[in-house]
């Protein structure tokens, strides 16, 4: 199950990435890491673009914190 926050969902309307998109990037992700604030992020090539999704897991239900499109240079700078 997949709940995403009101921040997740205006930054998603805002960057253009639809809820197919992200629930892609969590069922086969390139990698995910876990981030030094102990959320976990989760991240796949499309279109040119990465998008990023921000999230944590709570029981068997994944939360999305936010979501952002970046290009390989801001990937690397975010991993």
């Amino acid at each position: 199950m997949v709940r995403f926050t009101a921040h997740a969902l205006i930054q998603m309307k805002a960057r253009k990435v639809d809820k197919v998109d992200v629930i892609a990037v969590l069922k086969k992700p390139m990698e995910t890491i876990t981030t030094k604030a102990n959320r976990l992020a989760s991240y796949r090539e499309a279109a040119g673009k990465c998008i990023v999704v921000i999230h944590e897991k709570e029981d068997k239900e994944d939360i999305i914190i936010t979501v952002m499109r970046v290009d390989k240079r801001r990937l690397e700078r975010l991993l």
